[in-house]
Parts: C-alpha cells; sequence; structure tokens
C-alpha cells in the first residue's frame, strides 16, 4: 500500500466514525427526549385526576348540602339522582350525585345522609368521593290560632 492509499483509508475510516459518532449523540438524544415527553404526559395525567377527584368531592358536599336543604322543606324527602351538566359546572364535564335519605334507626327525627358524586358522571375512568351525615329534622311548630 502506498502512502496515498494509507491516507485515503484514514480519512475514510475518520469520516465513518464521525457518522457513527453522531448517531449514537442522536440516539442519545432522542432517547432523553422520548422519556421527558412520557414524564410530562404522565404528569398532566395525574393531575387531571386529581383535578377530577376534588371536583366528584365538591359535588360530594353538594349533594350533603341539597339534601339538607330538601330535608328541611320536606321531611318525607327520601333522596334523588342529581345530574349536573357540563356548563353548570364551568367546564367540559358533567358530573352526577346520588343522594340516599334513610331513617335512623336509633332516632326516628334523624336521617341518614349519603351522597356519593362521579366525575365526569361517564367516561374511561371516573373519580368517585362518598360523603355521609345525619341530620335532625326541626318539628314543625303548631300554628297559632
Amino acid at each position: 500500500m502506498t502512502c496515498r492509499q494509507v491516507v485515503v483509508a484514514r480519512r475514510i475510516a475518520r469520516r465513518g466514525m464521525l457518522l457513527v459518532s453522531v448517531l449514537v449523540c442522536l440516539s442519545v438524544v432522542m432517547i432523553v427526549f422520548a422519556s421527558w415527553m412520557r414524564a410530562g404526559i404522565l404528569q398532566t395525567r395525574q393531575v387531571r385526576a386529581q383535578q377530577d377527584r376534588v371536583q366528584a368531592e365538591l359535588l360530594a358536599v353538594s349533594g350533603l348540602e341539597r339534601a339538607a336543604a330538601q330535608l328541611a322543606a320536606n321531611g318525607e324527602y327520601t333522596g334523588e339522582t342529581w345530574n349536573l351538566k357540563a356548563a353548570a359546572l364551568g367546564g367540559t364535564a358533567g358530573g352526577r350525585v346520588e343522594i340516599r335519605v334513610t331513617p335512623d334507626a336509633h332516632d326516628p327525627s334523624s336521617r341518614h345522609v349519603v351522597a356519593a358524586a362521579d366525575f365526569p358522571a361517564e367516561g374511561p375512568t371516573v373519580a368517585r368521593r362518598s360523603k355521609e351525615i345525619t341530620i335532625v329534622l326541626k318539628e314543625k311548630a303548631a300554628e297559632a290560632p
């Protein structure tokens, strides 16, 4: 092999090594970027799930308040399924609250109220929260003559 052929062979080898180095660096950058994107997507999903859980919690509390107001107006209230549209909640999804009212076994003037809220009302992932309370009914005052 002549000296010139050796120099050309070395240049080709250097170019090949440079190409391999660039490909390795690009692969590393792509792997880091992909893992960073995946972490971002997972964090977004976790935040959305937490928001749904908080919204379901607030709906359950609202269900208890609704039951208390209904019992104040009508002591025979036994509950309902309260469907809320997305517009009422100021968002893109609606909610549902199931309210059950049963007489207290130990005190006939009390009612046991359970409110179970689902948010969103339908979908692949639904957050469900329940709240319960015992409400003592006020006796209606006798009408004056």
